[in-house]
C-alpha cells in the first residue's frame, strides 16, 4: 500500500473516525505506560514516545480496517512490548543516582564552547559555499551525497552543534561565575540559524534536548535557571512549542512542492503519516520482498562504510528508500523510517524480531539510566552522555539511523575533543581536568 492508497483508505466511509479512535486508544495506552517515567516534555524519550504512539495508531487503524493480518499485528505488539520492557530495564537505577557537583573550570568550558562553535561555523559555511543551503534544496540530503567527500562535514556538524549548545547552556546556567557575554548569545543565534537552514523540521528540538540533558547530568543546576536568560524562554513549554511549530511551518513553506496543502495542513499530514512504514510494508506482505543479506551488516552499514570495511556499493539499501522505490518507482532519496519492528521482521524473521527489539530497548535503557549512574564528572563525560542519549532514543523509530548517529558520537566526537585538548594545550592552558576520573570533584 503506497501513500495514495492509504489516503484513499483513510477517506473511505467512516474510516476517518476509525483513525481518530485508533489515535485516541494509542495515546491513552502510552500515557498510562509512561506517565510516571517521563517527567518532562523536553526529554528526548518523550518525542520518541510521541512518534511511537503515532505509529501505533497507524497499526491499529490497519487492524480495524482489516488491512493487515492478526499474525503481523501480534508481532508488532510483541516487538513493542519487548522494546519498551528493555527501556524500563534499568528504571530503578535512576532513583539511586547521587547528584554530581558542578565542575568549576569555567574558563576551559568557555574555550570548549568557542572551539565547537568555530568548527560548526566553518563546516556550515563551507557546505553552503560548495553545495548550497539544504533548506533550499529539493532534498536536504543532497548536500552530502554524490561522492564529494562532504559527508564528513555532516558528521562533524551533527556532533559539534550539539556540543556547542550543551556548553552554552552550562555556561549560561552558571552565569555568575562563567561571565556569559553578548558574544555567547550572538553565537547561540548563529547556531539556531544553522538549525533552521538545515531544512530539518525537527532540528529545533536540539535546544530543549540539550537543556534537558544538562539538567539531567547536573540536576543541581535546575535551581540556577529561574528567571535567567535564555532559560526563562526555554522553560516556557507553550512558548517553545509555538516557536517550534512556527519554525516547522516556515521550513515547510520554503520547501513547498506541488501540493494543494497549506503548511499547517502538511505538518498535520506528516505527523499522521509518521507510521507510514507500517502500511507500506505490512500490507500485502511487502516486507517479505525487501532487504536480503546480513542484518548486522545492514544495521552497522554506516560504521562499515565510514571505515571502508565494506564498500558503499556492496551495502544493502536503506529500507525506507527501498520501500519508496517499490511503491512509487524512480530514484528517490527519501523514504519512511525503518522502525525496529520492520527491520527485525525483514532481517531476523518473526521471532528473531522480538529478540532484536528487546536488545535495542535494553541498550536505550542502559544509556538513559545505567550510564548516568557512573559517577564520572567532567565536561567530556557530560558531552558524551548527552550526545549518546539524544541520539540513541531514535532507535525506536529508525535503528539504522540511530547506529549511524552513534558512529558519529563514538568516533567523530572523541576525535574533535582530542583536537580541543591540543588547542587548549597550545594556548598554554592546563588540560581539561579531569579527563577521565570519577567521584565528586
Amino acid at each position: 500500500m503506497n501513500n495514495y492508497e492509504f489516503l484513499d483508505l483513510f477517506l473511505e466511509g467512516n474510516n476517518v473516525y476509525v483513525y481518530f479512535l485508533s489515535l485516541l486508544l494509542s495515546a491513552t495506552i502510552y500515557i498510562l505506560v509512561f506517565r510516571g517515567y517521563i517527567k518532562s516534555i523536553f526529554d528526548p524519550l518523550f518525542t520518541a514516545v510521541v512518534f511511537s504512539s503515532l505509529g501505533a495508531a497507524i497499526v491499529l487503524f490497519l487492524l480495524f480496517t482489516q488491512t493487515i493480518s492478526n499474525s503481523l499485528f501480534i508481532n508488532y505488539l510483541l516487538t513493542q512490548v519487548a522494546y519498551f520492557w528493555g527501556v524500563f530495564r534499568f528504571k530503578n537505577t535512576e532513583n539511586q543516582i547521587e547528584p554530581r557537583c558542578v565542575p568549576q573550570n569555567f574558563a576551559q568550558i568557555n574555550h570548549c564552547y568557542y572551539f565547537f562553535c568555530g568548527i560548526t561555523i566553518v563546516c556550515h559555511l563551507l557546505t553552503y559555499q560548495l553545495r548550497g543551503i539544504p533548506l533550499l534544496m529539493d532534498s536536504r540530503l543532497e548536500a552530502f551525497i554524490g561522492g564529494t567527500g562532504l559527508g564528513i562535514f555532516s558528521r562533524v556538524m551533527d556532533v559539534s552543534i550539539l556540543c556547542s549548545l550543551l556548553c552554552y547552556f552550562f555556561l549560561a546556567a552558571n552565569n555568575e561565575q562563567a561571565k556569559v557575554t553578548l558574544l555567547h548569545h550572538f553565537l547561540l543565534l548563529v547556531l539556531i540559524t544553522f538549525l533552521v537552514l538545515s531544512g530539518s523540521k525537527s532540528a529545533f528540538l536540539s535546544l530543549p534536548f540539550a537543556l534537558f540533558c544538562m539538567t539531567r547530568f547536573y540536576p543541581t543546576l535546575k535551581s540556577h535557571l529561574r528567571n535567567k536568560f535564555p532559560f526563562s524562554i526555554l522553560q516556557n513549554k507553550y512558548l517553545l512549542l509555538s516557536i517550534g511549530i512556527g519554525i516547522s511551518l516556515i521550513i515547510l513553506s520554503v520547501q513547498k512542492k506541488q501540493t494543494p496543502l497549506t503548511p499547517l495542513e502538511e505538518l498535520a499530514y506528516r505527523l499522521m503519516l509518521s507510521g507510514d512504514v507500517y502500511y507500506m510494508s505490512y500490507t500485502n506482505d511487502v516486507y517479505k520482498v525487501l532487504g536480503g543479506g546480513n542484518g548486522f551488516i545492514a544495521l552497522f552499514q554506516d560504521f562499515l562504510g565510514f571505515f571502508r570495511i565494506y564498500s558503499w556499493d556492496n551495502i544493502t539499501e536503506v529500507i525506507g528508500v527501498e520501500l519508496t522505490k517499490y511503491h512509487h518507482g524512480g530514484e528517490l532519496l527519501w523514504g519512511p523510517n525503518s522502525r525496529h519492528n520492520i527491520f527485525g521482521l525483514i532481517y531476523f524473521d518473526y521471532y528473531g524480531a522480538i529478540i532484536f527489539s528487546l536488545l535495542l530497548g535494553i541498550l536505550v535503557g542502559f544509556v538513559r539510566n545505567k550510564l548516568l549512574s557512573f559517577q564520572y564528572n567532567n565536561i567530556f563525560m557530560f558531552l558524551l552522555y548527552s550526545l549518546l542519549y539524544i541520539k540513541i532514543v531514535i532507535m525506536e523509530t529508525d535503528p539504522m539511523l540511530a547506529f549511524s548517529y552513534l558512529t558519529n558520537v563514538l568516533f567523530v566526537f572523541p576525535f574533535l575533543f582530542f583536537l580541543f585538548l591540543i588547542y587548549n594545550e597550545m594556548r598554554g592552558e592546563k588540560l581539561v581536568d579531569p579527563i577521565v576520573s570519577h567521584g565528586e570533584q
